[in-house]
């Protein structure tokens, strides 16, 4: 079921456009994204580094710099713990990178998925103090580790956290909520109440660069503009592959790190890239999220993300090589482990009769713990259901949930907190240990408070525009480049158009798995590509036209109505550059 929205905008945006000598539709669909003033559109084209906001409006950045810069001075050892997923590599990286260029001592530990669990643990802390370290610094992770960190204050070390996560709060007797924040040196934090830093959502890769630039700026500002476009680049692997609104400084670094991975690459990267069979002159958000994002993911999945830590640390290309192909062994593996997940966590719902749950808590006891967040994912996005995968863990049920938008998760366990050995998260993400035998009642509590209603399942699709496939142009698309990269927050623009007549079809690729659709809009023919499911379009024709509707179009006689959602793209081959339409979504 879906809900097609167009939105609605004021005409603020043709004067925008006029400004700076644009296509209005480019304006249009900013304005659709939320931004509201002709400056904001303008630093958004523009994607200037200059633009991003001071670090030093996040809480205790001044702190955490001037106790790193201490820890230096004094020959320290500074341990960096991060976590075991794209985002906390990422951060280790541009921390551990940093430090050791100021001549820091300093090393990292990313957590056993498995056996450690997520962020801070006390054998990581006992570890660090062991091996002489004197500072703690965490990334990504750390803001819910208040007993780690007093234990780490116990064995004489001091901590610094960088997180980016929801902090834990506590219901005052009033009803109201105050946030409970670990006792640190310094805790940097955008979601902290009081942050002046204008952009809360960012990743735990960003909070550390953010970080790094300060602490560049008081000790070595020449090398910083020469780590500077690295750490871009790692910096925009964290961000998109943490699935980060790009908008503001997201956007104007992902761009910025796109730009420099095609031009000036990382070495690690690069050769991941390469091993994985992607140019590395055309790295995309595609190759960011799908492609390199997902290989270092399995690492921690599968084995240990200390791997993608060492792939990008690494100085020779052949143990380059070596581990890229290693991670990419691994990501095959965990994709064909979730595929096997997946259909067992459809046939539980149908075993269970629990396709009209609100929530969906599904239980694969034998199902790789680390895979339970994907499946949660796909689950989620087949029926629009917030859903909960839970896993057998080593001391109880262990599980990843994914949400919706009518259903802030964080906020609905802590509700039901006392169930769970452990939790933590945000709105539309979460995860959670419990003992085995609480699942069934954990089931109960989730579905009895979840206040849900059945347009809350509905997908909303978003359209920027009704725009006739007659006036698509190369210019206008080459002018719609401007908006990208597209992601969370900024998706790829959506159009749309009424009226249209479907009369042909022709399949292409592999055993004809696409489809390209001849439309006429008015007096104008188009061709507009299908990627996706043939099946269950020429179903849904069938249905609503006949058993003979497919072989009319699929010899040139069709004449259907057709309402088409699609998105315009340039595409270039053989030197020739032209406009091309993508259908998305159809009525028919």
């Amino acid at each position: 079921m879906e809900n097609w929205v167009m939105r609605t905008v004021n005409g603020s945006y043709l004067e925008w456009a006029e400004k700076l000598g644009m296509e209005p539709l480019v304006l249009r669909v900013l304005q659709n994204r939320g931004v509201s003033s002709f400056e904001e559109a303008r630093d958004f084209l523009a994607a200037d580094l200059s633009t991003l906001p001071d670090p030093a409006l996040l809480p205790d950045l001044e702190q955490a710099v001037t106790v790193l810069g201490r820890a230096l001075d004094a020959g320290e050892r500074i341990r960096i713990i991060g976590d075991y997923d794209v985002d906390g590599v990422t951060s280790v990286y541009i921390l551990l990178r940093s430090l050791r260029f100021l001549g820091g001592d300093a090393d990292a530990r990313i957590p056993h998925r498995i056996l450690d669990g997520y962020g801070m643990n006390e054998r990581l802390v006992r570890e660090a103090a062991a091996e002489g370290a004197s500072l703690i610094l965490t990334c990504d992770n750390g803001i819910s580790a208040s007993p780690q960190i007093a234990l780490a204050y116990e064995l004489g070390m001091r901590v610094v956290v960088t997180d980016h996560h929801e902090p834990p709060f506590e219901t005052l007797p009033d009803g109201s909520t105050q946030q409970i924040l670990p006792k640190a040196e310094a805790v940097v934090n955008p979601k902290i109440e009081g942050c002046r830093y204008p952009e809360r959502e960012i990743c735990g890769a960003m909070v550390a660069f953010l970080l790094m630039q300060a602490l560049f700026a008081k000790r070595d500002p020449e090398g910083w503009q020469r780590l500077q476009p690295e750490l871009l680049q790692i910096a925009a692997l964290g961000t998109a592959c943490d699935v980060m609104p790009l908008l503001g400084g997201n956007h104007t670094v992902v761009k910025e790190g796109l730009r420099l991975l095609r031009t000036a690459p990382h070495p690690g990267l690069k050769t991941l890239a390469t091993v994985t069979g992607v140019w590395p002159d055309k790295i995309n958000m595609h190759a960011l999220g799908f492609v390199l994002g997902p290989c270092i993911n399995a690492t921690g999945r599968l084995e240990e993300a200390q791997l993608a830590l060492d792939l990008l640390l690494a100085l020779e290309e052949p143990e380059r090589v070596r581990m890229a192909q290693r991670l990419k062994e691994l990501n095959e593996e965990r994709k064909r482990m979730t595929e096997e997940g997946v259909a067992r966590a459809q046939e539980e719902l149908e075993r269970r009769g629990a396709y009209d749950d609100p929530v969906y808590l599904i239980y694969l006891p034998e199902v790789h713990e680390s895979l339970a967040g994907i499946i949660a994912g796909r689950i989620r996005e087949k029926y629009g259901h917030p859903t909960i995968v839970l896993t057998k863990g080593e001391h109880g049920a262990k599980g990843s949930g994914r949400s919706i938008p009518a259903y802030h998760m964080q906020q609905h366990l802590q509700q039901i907190s006392d169930i769970f050995q452990a939790f933590g998260g945000h709105a539309m993400a979460a995860g959670m240990s419990l003992e085995q035998s609480r699942v069934e009642e954990l089931r109960e509590r989730l579905n009895s408070t979840a206040d849900l209603r059945e347009e809350d399942f509905a997908e909303k699709v978003s359209l920027d525009a009704e725009v006739p496939l007659g006036s698509v142009t190369l210019r206008l698309a080459e002018a719609l480049e401007a908006l990208e990269p597209c992601g969370t927050g900024n998706p790829a623009p959506l159009f749309a158009k009424r009226g249209l007549i479907l009369t042909g079809c022709r399949h292409f690729g592999q055993d004809g798995k696409y489809t390209t659709f001849t439309l006429r809009d008015g007096d104008r023919t188009c061709q507009m590509k299908y990627f996706g499911d043939r099946a269950s379009f020429e179903e849904a024709l069938t249905g609503r036209f006949g058993a003979g509707a497919l072989e009319d179009l699929e010899r040139g006689r069709g004449s259907f109505p057709f309402t088409a959602a699609y998105r315009i793209q340039v595409n270039e081959f053989r030197g020739n550059r032209s406009a091309e339409l993508l259908l998305q979504r159809f009525i028919l």
